[in-house]
């Protein structure tokens, strides 16, 4: 299936490949895969070693390059030459080894080292990967047509196609983009296999926080299968108090932040100003906690699939929830950050602020509860902005005011709000 972060790669293929390439990601996210397929179109000499076998660890950390070199040729019982590529699976369970890692790939002993790292933000400068996106879940459709045209949500091929689009949302939303689960769907249409590859990756999650972080694998779990209750709930944003009844301030302040490390939720500031300062490691006081793909947000709400796919039985679905989630995660797939709710009271609330001064933009969701709210004008109203968006599921149109921008877009904000995206973006995979 088509990557995006595949232009990335071939990019530093053809570098000289002194530093190593670190492929960071969430569990299941397609790291592995990817670099394996990479490895196989590029470098038909490759030798592949998961650090969570103490063996390769081991082979990895003994120290001088010309060592390492000669250990994974013996562990893998491969010949180790410079035209060799070097893939390390499961960096997270090793990050000892990354000094090690970078004399090997300055070395010159081998055509390079690529790892896959189930941590985000660990290791400086490398490539962030996430779940499929809908423009690479239209593309596994054979929708590649479609999936082009949606950096201009106004035009005659989006509109012409707009019921399609939304139906392929929907069948996205259920689904999510978790590559085992894509693939599942589309070779058997059996749902209990998707959730059965989804589970996979959620159980996969709570070991890697059981190996290591003990102690509070326990709450931090809870904190997990909290995140549909407080999407969907009155108050709309985290609360201690519902997540772990009687845990301790410290503990679920940790358990989040080991989440967002491993990339399995993103976390949203919920501000009653707006340009609000960074955060930086610590956890502001009011958010809301967004999973990291529509289809494991389902799962953990233990929503059926075909009640999301059946037109009418999805009424029943409340949809402002996934909405919010899909709109999130294509967000912060296309490289754009900075982003914040805004919230005044109980009286306004708008789902999402990008950009900041006078390239502000307030965007919000006009589907379930927050269908055709008046937020957007009581922010402007306070806050002067050039443009506010309705991410709708309403045909597009660019003539209203705010501009009415069909929700399956969400994932080009970037390239369709170029006043927001260069005061919030960064990173982008493609």
């Amino acid at each position: 299936m088509f990557r995006s972060i595949e232009a990335i790669l071939e990019r530093w293929r053809a570098g000289d490949r002194r530093e190593p390439l670190v492929v960071e990601g969430v569990h299941g996210c397609g790291k592995t895969h990817t670099l394996e397929r990479f490895a196989e179109r590029f470098f038909p000499d490759h030798v592949r070693l998961d650090l969570r076998e103490n063996a390769a660890e081991q082979a990895v950390s003994v120290g001088q390059p010309v060592r390492i070199v000669s250990e994974i040729g013996r562990l893998t019982g491969t010949e180790v030459t410079e035209r060799t590529l070097i893939i390390l699976d499961s960096l997270e369970r090793a990050p000892a080894v990354m000094d090690n890692v970078r004399r090997l790939a300055a070395s010159g002993l081998c055509a390079g080292v690529a790892c896959a790292c189930a941590r985000v933000g660990t290791v400086p400068g490398s490539v962030p990967m996430h779940p499929m996106s809908f423009d690479e879940f239209l593309v596994a459709c054979g929708e590649e047509s479609l999936a082009g045209s949606l950096s201009d949500p106004f035009s005659e091929t989006v509109a012409s196609s707009h019921g399609r689009l939304l139906s392929l949302m929907r069948e996205y939303w259920a689904v999510g983009g978790l590559p085992g689960a894509v693939s599942a769907w589309l070779s058997t249409g059996d749902s209990r296999m998707v959730d059965q590859e989804i589970s996979r990756v959620l159980d996969s999650i709570r070991e890697d926080a059981m190996l290591s972080v003990p102690g509070i694998a326990g709450t931090l779990w809870s904190v997990m299968t909290s995140v549909p209750e407080q999407l969907s709930g009155r108050n709309r944003k985290f609360m201690f108090s519902r997540a772990v009844p009687g845990a301790r301030s410290k503990t679920l302040f940790e358990s989040i932040s080991w989440l967002e490390s491993c990339g399995a939720v993103h976390r949203l500031r919920i501000a009653e100003d707006v340009d609000p300062a960074e955060d930086g490691d610590s956890i502001p006081p009011s958010f809301k906690l967004y999973a990291f793909d529509t289809g494991a947000l389902r799962v953990l709400a233990g929503i059926p699939l075909e009640m999301l796919l059946s037109e009418q039985r999805a009424a029943a679905v409340p949809a402002d929830g996934l909405a919010e989630d899909f709109t999130l995660t294509e967000m912060v797939r296309s490289g754009m950050r900075g982003m914040y709710c805004w919230r005044s009271g109980n009286r306004a609330e708008v789902a999402f602020v990008v950009g900041s001064g006078e390239h502000r933009v307030p965007m919000q969701l006009n589907i379930g509860r927050m269908a055709f709210t008046r937020s957007i004008a009581e922010f402007r109203r306070r806050y002067p902005s050039e443009k506010g968006v309705y991410l709708s599921p309403l045909a597009p149109d660019r003539e209203t005011d705010p501009v009415r921008i069909p929700i399956y877009a969400a994932g080009h904000l970037r390239d369709i709000l170029p006043e927001a995206s260069t005061a919030s973006s960064m990173g982008q995979q493609d």
